[in-house]
Parts: structure tokens; sequence; C-alpha cells
């Protein structure tokens, strides 16, 4: 696909929002991993308008969700393993505190900007493998692309 997108000349705009713990830079990293960072770009943009959609961009949105029982034993381990004490944030731990204003939050958020021409895909991401394999294989359905010879 990278391939494919270069030689396009086609752009990408991949946004993942999501709870916290939910695996959002383990996605992100499983998938640039594997690519060039000469032709893919990790940032951090502001909310993404209609105009992108309209310039020829390809937007995809994809949410992360995580129950609230897996969100707490990921916290946990956060707190007990002295490697992952440094993810927890003050932020973690309101958020985990408001689940359900984060919860309407969301829904609000899916009502005001899912849309047809962008709308948000949604990934279970209690198994984060799983979650993240199902996340790059809908990722590579949805992105047009030839596979070319390689040069």
């Amino acid at each position: 696909m990278q391939e494919s997108v270069k030689a396009s000349g086609a752009k990408l705009c991949i946004v993942f929002e999501g709870r916290d713990t939910a695996g959002k830079g383990g996605t992100i990293k499983a998938i640039t991993e594997r690519v060039s960072p000469r032709v893919f770009r990790v940032v951090a943009l502001p909310a993404p308008t209609r105009t992108i959609v309209d310039s020829g961009i390809v937007l995809l949105k994809y949410w992360l969700e995580v129950s609230p029982q897996e969100q707490t034993r990921r916290l946990e381990s956060r707190n007990d393993d002295p490697r992952k004490i440094w993810k927890l944030s003050g932020m973690d731990l309101k958020s985990y505190s408001r689940w359900y204003d984060y919860s309407r939050a969301r829904d609000d958020m899916f009502r005001a900007t899912d849309t047809a021409w962008a709308p948000w895909y949604v990934a279970n991401t209690d198994d984060k493998r799983r979650g993240r394999l199902s996340i790059i294989s809908h990722l590579l359905s949805k992105v047009p692309y030839e596979p070319l010879p390689p040069a």
C-alpha cells in the first residue's frame, strides 16, 4: 500500500481517538513501524474538517474503545509496574473517575462528526493485538491501492 500511495500521490489522514489505555499509541506504532518515515508522518493535528475530504485526502477516523473492567486492569498494572508508572497521569485518573461523562462526550462527538463521507469506525481494544490487527485490516480495505512490483 505504501508504494502505491506514494506512486499515485494520494494523501491519507488517519485519526485515532479513544479512551485512556485503549491502545492508541501502540496502534499507531504498529502501523508506522513498517513504513518509511519519508512517506508517512505521525503528527498531532487540530480536529479534521470536512475541508480535508473535499481536497481529495482520504480521511479515516478510528475510535478505540476499551471496557471499564479492562481500563481498570490496565491502570492498575501501570500503577503496580515501575516500568509503566510514567504512563499514569493525573488526567488518566480523572478521566477514569468520569467514565460516564466521557461516554456522553464521545456520543456527542459521534453525533456531531460522524458523516457519510468521514464516518467513525469503532474498534474494541480489550484485546490490544486483535484490535490493532482489525484496524490494520480495515485500513487496508478502505484505502484504494494497487499492489506494485518491487522496484
